[in-house]
């Protein structure tokens, strides 16, 4: 009677608490959100650091803004949805899957690198083999 009566509990807490995509959903936006807002702060300490003031920015200086925000924002949405589907429907533990993420991330600017020929092939491996 014990023994069923805790698996009937589980069951029933599993399925309150069970993922699902509109969480998945959530966790993305929290993501893109967040790492938005941090390359969003960066591109403006990184230009403080080069003497302008918020109040002295031009054109071009928001469109470098925008566009690194929104890099930024896809990037964490991406990588929210990753390690939230690694993690709750693969098994993997939460720092595999971000370290996973990360690596993938970084293999495709190495590629990115290597097609508009920036490094060469040598160079796309030793860097594919250092991430």
């Amino acid at each position: 009677m014990l023994k069923k009566t805790n698996q009937q509990i589980q069951h029933k807490t599993y399925e309150m608490h069970k993922p699902s995509v509109s969480e998945g959903m959530h966790i993305a936006a929290i993501s893109a959100g967040a790492e938005g807002a941090t390359a969003f702060i960066q591109v403006v300490i990184q230009q403080r650091k080069e003497g302008k003031f918020i109040k002295d920015y031009d054109l071009d200086d928001w469109y470098e803004i925008l566009e690194k925000t929104g890099v930024g924002s896809i990037k964490g949405g991406v990588r929210g949805i990753s390690i939230y589907a690694l993690t709750n429907y693969a098994a993997t533990p939460a720092a595999v899957a971000n370290s996973l993420c990360t690596i993938s991330f970084g293999l495709a600017h190495q590629l990115y690198l290597y097609r508009n020929g920036v490094i060469d092939q040598h160079q796309f491996l030793i860097n594919s083999e250092n991430l």
